[in-house]
């Protein structure tokens, strides 16, 4: 994915590519957490475009609407009616049709849940994501080589957006070159929009696989800053929404809303159950960082409890995950999403990992991270930490010279951007870790600038409590 925003929130312009290995840096209130719930609105958003992905028992899931699958559906018959009163159909007539459908589809699928994704992820108003210093915010995201979502949200509030394809003869060309869709397209054709309807979803689902990259569904998983305070607070929210669920409406409490990637985080909790996942190797990484182990316990009790304990290294002894120490809470929540629910081709944006973290752990957890994005993992972070970006320059220097395989980086898979303040608010700027390394060294020279100058003080004020007194 490559990103172009303008005048969002407290980002002027940024041009990123979403790479294996994706970092932004900056101060805060520089725009690093917005830009990455973009990403993860966006990514959502289109994630489970692939037909056959919503004929699957995820239709119910929470983020899939009948918005998205109805609309989908009438194009679909659409397209065979087409097909079946058009005087002479080909390949490539077949094809433009299916694209022009394509188009057609999603860019009425932005425009009427676009605006409800970016308020419930964001949870304010579409006119308050707009830059103050502007009348307007434009993002441009292009998902693959060929298709591009550009959207537009003015002062007021309003929302426009579309949906295209660059390159189209060479979409096309590369369409008609693959065996595998021909064959499917010969099938279409033969039919004439009767009702091999089979074959019509399988024509298009493979046409998508062209414009689209093709990921897992609900591949995108965001994990926010301050877990510990929200694992603390998992038990008392999510028990009290089960408790007012039935009676709230009647007694006319209205429950208040929560900031949406709260929820989002929360939903993920809910998922956890205790199995393992094919990352699960990977995630025992994480015992050496939080010295010790995540065990879930067999309990007959309701969802709203936190079923996870925390097991001290070589000890029998335990405590419930919410009472650990506040790096196991910070930690716990990454680890058990890796542990249980990834896969090879998800996108983990974590923000903040190193929180609570000692500088020993926080270079670990970067080795663990590189080994994760070799496994086929994509992760991207937000952070503070000057100890990641070093440590995680010197895995990228161990790629370039053949060190550890299995925690090395390619240089190509890494990006790092670095938010700089301009005269309307932040700007993206790639910064080249090998060549300069972005670090908090002015703070720590401003520190030792105000000591120098405390210690010529207190000498001075030494010297003048020790010289005689001229009477």
């Amino acid at each position: 994915m490559k990103l172009r925003v303008e005048n969002f929130g407290p980002i002027s312009y940024a041009d990123v590519e979403i790479k294996p290995l994706t970092v932004l840096i900056g101060k805060n209130n520089a725009g690093k957490s917005m830009l990455a719930q973009l990403i993860f609105t966006l990514m959502t958003l289109t994630e489970g475009y692939i037909p056959r992905r919503f004929l699957t028992s995820m239709l119910q899931h929470i983020r899939t609407t009948e918005d998205f699958i109805a609309p989908y559906l009438r194009q679909v018959d659409d397209l065979r009616k087409k097909i079946k009163e058009a005087r002479e159909i080909t390949h490539l007539s077949c094809v433009k049709m299916v694209v022009d459908m394509i188009i057609e589809y999603l860019t009425q699928y932005l425009n009427k849940t676009l605006g409800d994704f970016l308020e419930r992820y964001f949870a304010m108003e579409l006119k308050s994501l707009v830059n103050l210093y502007s009348d307007y915010t434009r993002v441009e995201c292009a998902y693959s080589k060929y298709s591009i979502a550009e959207f537009t949200i003015t002062k007021d509030g309003n929302l426009s957006a579309k949906f295209d394809i660059k390159m189209m003869d060479e979409l096309i060309d590369n369409i008609l070159k693959d065996e595998e869709t021909n064959k499917l397209i010969n099938r279409v054709i033969r039919s004439r929009g009767g009702r091999d309807f089979t074959s019509t979803i399988a024509a298009i689902e493979k046409i998508a696989e062209f414009i689209f990259p093709k990921r897992p569904l609900l591949s995108t998983l965001y994990i926010p800053a301050g877990r510990a305070g929200l694992l603390e607070g998992y038990e008392a929210v999510s028990s009290a929404l089960i408790a007012l669920a039935s009676t709230a409406p009647l007694k006319g409490i209205s429950v208040p809303p929560i900031p949406g990637m709260a929820y989002e985080f929360y939903s993920l909790l809910l998922q956890l159950t205790g199995r393992k996942g094919p990352f699960e190797k990977m995630s025992d990484l994480f015992k050496e960082v939080i010295e010790g182990e995540i065990v879930f316990e067999e309990l007959k009790l309701p969802k709203s409890k936190m079923v996870y304990r925390f097991k001290f290294k070589d000890k029998e002894s335990s405590v419930d995950l919410i009472h650990a120490a506040s790096m196991v809470k910070e930690l716990s929540p990454i680890y058990l999403v890796l542990r249980e629910l990834v896969d090879k081709g998800y996108l983990l944006i974590i923000e903040e990992p190193e929180s609570h973290l000692h500088p020993a752990a926080q270079v670990k957890l970067m080795e663990i991270f590189a080994q994760l994005v070799n496994e086929g993992l994509e992760i991207l972070i937000t952070t503070h930490s000057d100890i990641l970006l070093r440590k995680l320059a010197h895995l990228v220097m161990e790629g370039l010279t053949g060190g550890r395989a299995n925690a090395n980086l390619k240089p190509e898979d890494v990006a790092v951007y670095l938010l700089k303040p301009d005269e309307k608010g932040y700007v993206t700027r790639e910064v080249n870790i090998l060549e300069e390394m972005p670090t908090f060294d002015e703070v720590i020279e401003q520190l030792y600038e105000e000591e120098r100058n405390l210690c010529y003080l207190s000498l001075q004020r030494e010297m003048n409590e020790a010289s005689p007194r001229n009477f």
